[in-house]
Order: structure tokens, then C-alpha cells, then sequence
């Protein structure tokens, strides 16, 4: 962003070697939840970036407005003060609020998305394991997230779609998995595989 940085999906792992990494290349000036399940760290960054503000999609502020009351208020994504390169993307056809990054270096550019796709290889321990029994693993369409949260699914479809056409990724980084890397051209071919096998 501009004049500090946005911190996507903070995490409940925060350590001193973390903060001193991020504090070389500026202040934390956003907490950026990439959707209202994505909250488990919210507030312990808030505590250590005090002046860092809270924002999400508007489909994610009524559950994170009660998660966060004693933590801060949670802002609009139109509040974000973002410099050229940087795009905001806050999906279409979502439940829970869906919001991406998608930034430009050089010629290509590098998404930052939330729950849409997944690509984990290993299956997680405890209750999140039994939902990644129904998701499966590899680089694939989240199909719990299909199922449950997208509300729209043929809006949601031609938002990505869109997205593909307008900045073709050559980076994919998810919320759940390795980061996917690929020939821009490939990789948007990939996703729209994907995206194929996904009844509207």
C-alpha cells in the first residue's frame, strides 16, 4: 500500500523475526482479511501493530465486526490507500466475502487469493483434516468453498474469468498450499480447467 504495508490473511503464527523482516521494508498500515473465516490472528496483530487498520470485503464485516468489537473496527476496502501495481479484488458471488491481491512486477503479475482454489499436499491434522477428506489435495478447486460459500456461482466463474483475461498470473499464491508457479499462459490455462469442472 502506500506509505506501509498490507498484511493478507494474518496468521496466529507472529514471531520477533517476522516483525523485524516486515519492519525493514516499512510500517504495517493494513490488516487485510481475505474473507470472515480467515480471523484467527486479527486481533494478536492488532496488539502488536496498533495502528494498523482492519479491512475486508463487505460480504466478511457483519461476522468479523463480532470477532473484532474489542479488537478495532473493520473498514471497507475502499479505505486502503493502494499504490500503482496492486489491485484489490473483491470477488463476486461470495458468502463469506472473498477478496484477492493481485500485484503487478515488471510484465506479469502475482495473485493472492483466499479460498477458491487450494493447492495443499499435505492433509491437516485435527478437524480441518476431515474437511480436506472432502476437498482432496493438489492444486484443484476448493469444493468445500464451492459447495458452501459461493453464492453465485456462474458470477463468480466469469469474475475469474475476467481476471485471467486482464492479468494473466504467472504466480498463484493461496491461502491453503504451495505456491503454484507456471508460464502465465499455462497457468491461466490451468485455472480455467479448473474452473471448468465446476457445475454453474
Amino acid at each position: 500500500g502506500i506509505g506501509g504495508l498490507i498484511v493478507y490473511s494474518p496468521g496466529s503464527l507472529l514471531t520477533d523475526e517476522m516483525v523485524a523482516a516486515l519492519q525493514a521494508h516499512g510500517p504495517v498500515r493494513w490488516l487485510l482479511a481475505p474473507n470472515h473465516f480467515h480471523n484467527i490472528g486479527i486481533a494478536k496483530w492488532k496488539r502488536r501493530f496498533p495502528d494498523a487498520r482492519i479491512v475486508a470485503g463487505q460480504g466478511a464485516h457483519r461476522r468479523l465486526s463480532r470477532i473484532c468489537k474489542e479488537t478495532g473496527s473493520v473498514e471497507s476496502l475502499s479505505e486502503m490507500s493502494v499504490g500503482p501495481g496492486l489491485d484489490v479484488m473483491e470477488a463476486v458471488g461470495t458468502r463469506q466475502g472473498e477478496v484477492w491481491l493481485s500485484v503487478k512486477t515488471g510484465s506479469d503479475y502475482v495473485w493472492i487469493i483466499g479460498d477458491v482454489f487450494t493447492n495443499t499436499v499435505d492433509r491437516p491434522a485435527g478437524w480441518q483434516g476431515l474437511i480436506w477428506r472432502f476437498v482432496g489435495l493438489g492444486f484443484r478447486v476448493n469444493r468445500f468453498f464451492w459447495t458452501m460459500f459461493a453464492r453465485d456461482r456462474t458470477g463468480l466463474k466469469g469474475w475469474i474469468d475476467q481476471g485471467l483475461t486482464n492479468s494473466p498470473p504467472c504466480i498463484l499464491v493461496p491461502c491453503h498450499g504451495e505456491i503454484v508457479r507456471d508460464e502465465p499462459a499455462e497457468l491461466v490455462r490451468r485455472l480455467r480447467v479448473l474452473l471448468a469442472g465446476v457445475r454453474s
